[in-house]
């Protein structure tokens, strides 16, 4: 290596060790990168790939690329609140979700005849749970069975001996988790029927009340009566249900008990009410007293709220919220009734059943049904759930009421009104009752299996329709508990499933309508008041189309004009379904819409404003489960 020299007066700046052995080079190539302050002179004017840490931090302090870095930063922090506060404000401002038991009917199966899975004429657990299929078809997420609790079958398993255990008759323990489990995997939901008002009178509870052991002396209502012989003198005057005292005495406890209904369904004493001194008047019929000592009593709702919070504490975990439902006949005074619901502060039951429907199919016209309508929603408290019934184990079958015509019109109300509708087994189908088409001789058949008091209901409790096979398809048995209706041929499950005017197809598409539909499900139902039909609209704020329900349950042919009942309502509308499906998709003007007796239509509309926002001659709405439409969203506010 040659020596090297240095001139002190030479800018010299040493990096390293090293020693370069170019340096005309190195000198050359220094002069291009700005290293240092004294060098900026000869700076670049942009930035470049590589630059140090204090050229970057130079061209960093420079007004325009500060303004960008800083627009972003914030843009970011912008977004990541966005991010975190947007999924906040949707939960609060979103309204309540809707509820399983508000998002299909309530199906009701009345086990012993719903299907035998063994043979024995018997409906059983297996039976429904071979059915679930057909649960799903007709879009139902809610299925009501009535009791299986152990009995002794005096009337029909309403006479409890253990409420704790399945009566064999429909099968096991395991067969109802069975069932139960598969009913969850299925997405649906089972309602149990529970009778808190008595038990039977083999029940263990009962035999200790009878020997008055401490525990359960004071069960049941025990009242002194004399007994003479084969004669007792009750208490007071009181009737059972069924007919008849409604005291009768026991020989073992030398007192008489309280049943409303049989005497195997000794009424459990909840509140131990004072008893009434005796009235002068004899009384024959249960109608001819005021119950104002047996019914509806003062404490009855303390003992609903004490029920309601149990299910509360046992509807804490998602998805499994336990619904309440009261049966109350005090639709005669239905501010009784609707005390069922609750206050705002005391909650009690989700709905107590509205039998109004189910009460007056003897009067069936355009006034009666809508004067029924109106009793229910004008009393109903606001911001409860209404709900509608049909039919039942205890009442003659709607078809057999009302006729095969009124029956679909029924159903169609049904299914279209706001709340959750009820449906008894069969009911889609249209059976009738059994002694429609049964002789005498196969009516008192139902009291060879089962021994059941007076009034006979057997009528509306025949077996389910399955096909035209041996006993609808509902058993293999050589005898059925009681007989099949022997129009089970031609109204049957595998006939009206295929076809396409039939009230099986016609009660699909109501469910599925239900099911899929925005403003049938919650917003605004808006009657209108017309001497021809019952008519009115279902709609969610928000959404430019809505529902117009068109009933005819008068007895000659109409023609409507729609557009009189709403300044809204004018054009065309399309048919979404018909009452017998030769209509749908046909394009109606309002002005002129004809309906034979017995039809009706479901109309979709599409409504450049809302109805329940303007004004309108006689026209009544109600909100149940508000909410408002965001179509750019494509979400749901509240209103």
């Amino acid at each position: 290596m040659d020596n090297v020299n240095f001139n002190l007066n030479d800018e010299v700046t040493i990096r390293s060790a090293s020693i370069d052995l170019h340096p005309e080079t190195s000198r050359a190539d220094d002069s291009k990168t700005p290293w240092t302050d004294g060098m900026a002179s000869d700076a670049p004017d942009t930035p470049y790939a590589g630059m140090p840490k204090e050229v970057l931090l130079r061209f960093s302090s420079q007004m325009r690329y500060r303004v960008v870095r800083e627009t972003l930063f914030w843009l970011i922090v912008v977004a990541m609140v966005a991010l975190v506060v947007a999924p906040i404000a949707i939960i609060v401002l979103s309204p309540r979700c809707l509820d399983w038991w508000q998002m299909s009917p309530i199906y009701q199966v009345y086990p012993l005849s719903f299907k035998d899975s063994d043979g024995d004429g018997k409906g059983d657990l297996r039976g429904i749970w071979s059915k679930l299929d057909y649960f799903e078809e007709l879009n139902i997420k809610s299925i009501w069975i009535n009791p299986i609790y152990k009995s002794p079958m005096k009337d029909s398993g309403y006479d409890i001996s253990n409420f704790m255990e399945i009566d064999p008759i429909f099968g096991t323990m395991e067969d109802f988790e069975d069932l139960l489990t598969s009913i969850h995997d299925r997405g649906m939901k089972l309602i149990m029927d529970y009778v808190p008002n008595h038990s039977s009178n083999e029940h263990e509870w009962f035999e200790k009340s009878r020997k008055r052991e401490n525990a359960h002396k004071d069960y049941y209502m025990w009242r002194n009566c004399i007994s003479e012989g084969n004669n007792t003198i009750p208490p007071n005057n009181w009737v059972s249900k069924f007919g008849g005292s409604a005291w009768t005495y026991d020989d073992l406890r030398k007192q008489c008990y309280f049943h409303q209904f049989s005497p195997e369904q000794p009424d459990l004493n909840f509140t131990n009410p004072e008893v009434f001194k005796e009235a002068e008047k004899t009384v024959i019929h249960y109608d001819d007293l005021y119950h104002d000592y047996t019914t509806t009593q003062l404490g009855l709702h303390d003992v609903i709220r004490e029920w309601r919070a149990l299910l509360n504490k046992k509807s804490g975990e998602a998805g499994k919220y336990r619904l309440m439902i009261t049966e109350s006949y005090d639709n005669s005074e239905i501010k009784k009734t609707m005390m069922y619901y609750g206050t705002n502060l005391q909650y009690e039951a989700d709905f107590p059943f509205n039998f109004l429907l189910v009460d007056d199919q003897s009067n069936i016209s355009v006034a009666a049904i809508s004067k029924l309508l109106d009793i229910w929603m004008s009393n109903m408290p606001k911001d409860r759930w209404p709900n509608w019934v049909l039919g039942n184990h205890d009442n003659p079958r709607v078809a057999s009421n009302v006729g095969p015509t009124y029956a679909r019109t029924l159903n169609m109300l049904l299914l279209t009104l706001p709340g959750t509708a009820t449906t008894y087994y069969g009911e889609e189908l249209g059976m009738t009752n059994l002694n429609d088409s049964n002789d005498e001789d196969e009516s008192r058949h139902s009291h060879k299996t089962l021994d059941q008091p007076m009034p006979d209901r057997n009528g509306e409790r025949s077996p389910m329709q399955w096909d035209n096979s041996t006993n609808g398809g509902f058993s293999t048995a050589n005898e059925t508990w009681i007989p099949v209706n022997q129009n089970y041929k031609t109204l049957n499950v595998q006939v009206e499933k295929d076809q396409s005017s039939s009230m099986l197809t016609l009660y699909r598409k109501l469910t599925k309508l239900h099911q899929s539909e925005l403003p049938m499900q919650r917003g605004w139902t808006c009657f209108f008041d017309n001497p021809q039909v019952v008519a009115f609209v279902r709609e969610t704020d928000g959404l430019n189309r809505c529902f117009i329900v068109v009933l005819n349950f008068g007895d000659m042919q109409v023609n409507v004009n729609l557009t009189r009942m709403h300044i809204a309502l004018h054009g065309q509308a399309t048919v979404r379904i018909s009452i017998d499906g030769t209509r749908d998709d046909e394009s109606i003007n309002l002005q002129s819409v004809t309906l034979l007796v017995g039809e009706g239509m479901v109309l979709e509309y599409r409504n450049s404003q809302p109805i329940h926002d303007n004004p309108g001659p006689q026209k009544k709405c109600y909100s149940t489960e508000k909410a408002c439409y965001v179509p750019m969203l494509g979400i749901l506010l509240k209103c």
